[in-house]
């Protein structure tokens, strides 16, 4: 009851009991304890006063089955020396502290503070360390409200045990030779989506939480088949060099985010949630089997009626290979829910960001798509409002291009190809809807690969161009119209090709004039807009 309690079990067998030092939380009691030596414990409760500064020893013991419970109020200690072993055991305290853990780890559930999650009290002073020195086969980490730590050996190996921070700036850090695999890591509250189960109940539903927090992933680290996400703040994923990892996804919540890939890594997911995003992938890397979108859309269980997109950046380094990628500048198609099962076919909005996808020079593409906004073309959206971003996407110098496919879908979108293309069998460049610009550096692009351009812009380097109405037709949309844009260094042979000067001109939004050349092909009529400075031959 009331006082400083102390339960010593010491060379014995415990099966199927409860055990409570305190006094069920009538009264504020003292500095309760439980120490376990050279014992066994199975089925069996145990749990100290709901107050004050408890502990939990356990040396040289075997516990299975049990749940314990330290102090709802209170800095416990609680610690498992490398004797022992845990099987489908469970930690818990609703105050703050640490939990010190080594042994036989399996099935063990680890909670520090989580007393601030149902009640939502704002106490934020407690706080929770939880020390992890052997390998751990199964269980759930959590820790609670306020900046805590998930310390993690080095050489540990974590399989299939999700790890929780909750709110407050936290930082989760995998060091030399620490491996995680098959988990889920919840930089803020639980994914609603997941639905798990632990010591017979289901996730309880926590509120989402703004905070800034960071994963980093240090040399000689393995990260593999890892679901991270993170909620509202401005939260960091760094994949550093050295280290090993494949088969994760990473979601990234409200607020402006970064995944920083230092290292090769392949089949990976990156959905970056709402904000202005960064994904950046340093130079000399490769990425493989890996899927980039710049938005995520969370629909709950019915869809939504309107959607915003955000504006997001994606580089990717000098001489980096890229290979079976996709990039996205918004959300996945198929987020957006245009098939009725999810709702009435009514009118419905959706808005994508103005984002900027970066290639640098040297770079290698191969198997490589990359849309200014969600591949549009593969849903339905006949009861969609599209609105999309005036999107950018820059390919630099010396690019390796082996079958590409570059689509700026919705919007006046600008798609610039760099010096030297090195084209591999296939390439695509679709300009998509809205008023398209294809700038080029030099005369190496085949313009039969191009289509629904509105504007060929020259004015990076000298070039010397002949189009045939045919080849501007193919670029063009219905309207069969193409503008360019250039200088005096640029050569435009137009009258072999059967050009004739209208004798018109016309002046755009900037005050650019441009002198009118017509064509036919077939039974279309085809028009040139060429920029003054252009040298027509």
């Amino acid at each position: 009851n009331k006082g400083d309690d102390i339960v010593n079990i010491n060379h014995s067998t415990v099966d199927n009991s409860w055990i409570h030092p305190s006094s069920l939380g009538i009264y504020k009691d003292g500095k309760d304890q439980i120490n376990i030596k050279d014992s066994t414990i199975k089925n069996s409760y145990m749990e100290t006063g709901y107050y004050g500064d408890d502990s939990l020893s356990i040396k040289s013991s075997t516990i299975k089955n049990t749940q314990i419970n330290i102090s709802d109020q209170g800095m416990i200690t609680a610690t498992v020396d490398k004797d022992s072993t845990l099987e489908d055991v469970s930690i818990r305290t609703g105050g703050g502290g640490e939990v010190d853990l080594s042994g036989n780890l399996k099935n063990v559930d680890v909670h520090v503070t989580n007393n601030d999650l149902y009640n939502n009290n704002g106490n934020h002073e407690y706080k929770s360390v939880i020390n992890i020195h052997n390998n751990v086969d199964g269980g759930y980490f959590m820790t609670g409200h306020g900046t805590d730590h998930i310390k993690i050996d080095k050489g540990v190996t974590i399989t299939d045990a999700p790890i929780q921070m909750n709110a407050g700036d936290d930082t989760l850090e995998f060091k030399d030779g620490v491996t995680y695999r098959n988990g889920k890591i919840y930089l803020g509250s639980t994914d609603p989506k997941d639905d798990f189960m632990f010591m017979g109940g289901h996730t309880p539903s926590y509120p989402a939480f703004t905070d800034n927090d960071t994963l980093n992933v240090y040399k000689n680290a393995t990260m593999e088949n890892v679901k991270v996400t993170s909620e509202d703040g401005i939260d960091t994923i760094n994949i550093y060099k050295g280290s090993h990892t494949k088969d994760n996804t990473f979601e990234t919540g409200s607020g402006d985010d970064f995944i920083n890939l230092y290292e090769s890594t392949s089949g990976n997911i990156m959905r970056m949630g709402i904000g202005e995003d960064h994904v950046n992938i340093a130079n000399s890397i490769t990425v493989k089997d890996t899927e980039i979108y710049g938005d995520l859309y969370d629909e709950g269980d019915n869809g939504w009626k309107d959607v915003t997109g955000s504006t997001d950046h994606i580089k990717v380094g000098e001489n980096a290979t890229l290979e079976n990628v996709k990039i996205y500048g918004d959300a996945l198609y198929d987020q957006y829910k245009t098939d009725p099962t999810y709702f009435s076919q009514e009118e419905r909005k959706a808005i994508s960001g103005d984002d900027e996808i970066s290639i640098a020079d040297n770079a290698t593409l191969k198997d490589v798509e990359i849309y200014g906004d969600s591949d549009y073309e593969k849903g339905d959206f006949s009861h969609v409002t599209m609105t999309g971003g005036n999107d950018t996407i820059t390919i630099g110098n010396n690019a390796t291009l082996d079958n590409v496919k570059i689509n700026g879908e919705v919007g006046d979108d600008v798609i610039s190809i760099g010096k030297n293309a090195n084209i591999q069998n296939t390439l695509e460049i679709d300009g998509g809807t809205g008023f398209d610009t294809l700038k080029i550096a030099d005369d190496s692009l085949d313009f039969s690969k191009v289509k629904n351009i509105e504007k060929l812009d020259l004015t990076e380097g000298s070039h010397n161009i002949n189009l045939s109405a045919k080849d501007v037709l193919d670029m063009t949309e219905n309207n069969n119209r193409l503008r360019i844009g250039g200088d005096s260094d640029d050569h435009l042979d137009l009258k072999s090709k059967g050009w004739v000067a209208s004798g018109t001109t016309i002046t755009d939004e900037n005050g650019i004039s441009y002198n009118v050349y017509t064509n036919t092909e077939g039974v279309h009529t085809v028009t040139l807009e060429v920029q003054k400075q252009v040298d027509v031959f």
